[in-house]
């Protein structure tokens, strides 16, 4: 009976923690990070550069919980409809550039390691990666400045569209959202 407490105590502990770690991601402790955009900016903002329709699903966490990071999830349609699929963006503040340089390296990459015909010159640093999964195209970016980092998960049909074409459109959604969440004005 006297030990009856312990796993209680354990259970409590790694509750702790969990929370702790939880919270901690969601960035409630992140005072003093640079802002991000919300979902709805980046939703405005990329009709303009990639024409299509942007309706925002799921976003996390609460705006009112912090403006240094965000993770959204996009339904996508071509303006043409020649493609649609989902976009899934997860961006944050962060004042250490190395740190951030090591997030693009860190974050699962999708798929084999891309080339693009466009060199990501603007940011610290950026990697692609891509596969084919019957129909659909997934292309990963992930790409950071000195204050964001931010990784955009592209999957995407094109019916009528061919492989090459499929693929080279899921990049361009990829590398326009991808500054978009970088350099975006962050509202609050």
């Amino acid at each position: 009976m006297r030990r009856s407490w312990i796993p209680i105590a354990i259970f409590a502990a790694v509750l702790t923690v969990a929370v702790g770690v939880g919270l901690w991601r969601a960035g409630v402790f992140a005072e003093g990070l640079p802002d991000v955009p919300s979902c709805d900016d980046l939703a405005n903002a990329m009709p303009e550069r990639t024409a299509g329709t942007w309706t925002v699903r799921r976003t996390v966490p609460p705006r009112t919980l912090t403006t240094s990071t965000a993770s959204c999830e996009f339904a996508f349609s071509s303006a043409d409809q020649r493609f649609h699929g989902e976009i899934s963006v997860d961006m944050w503040g962060h004042t250490d550039a190395e740190a951030l340089r090591d997030d693009v390296e860190s974050f699962p990459c999708y798929g084999a390691t891309a080339t693009t015909p466009q060199a990501d010159v603007a940011y610290l640093a950026s990697r692609h990666c891509q596969e084919v999964i019957g129909d659909r195209t997934r292309v990963g970016m992930s790409a950071a400045t000195d204050h964001r980092f931010a990784h955009v998960l592209v999957a995407i049909t094109g019916p009528t569209a061919a492989a090459d074409e499929t693929a080279n459109t899921a990049h361009d959604i990829a590398r326009s959202t991808a500054k978009q969440a970088l350099h975006l004005a962050a509202s609050t």
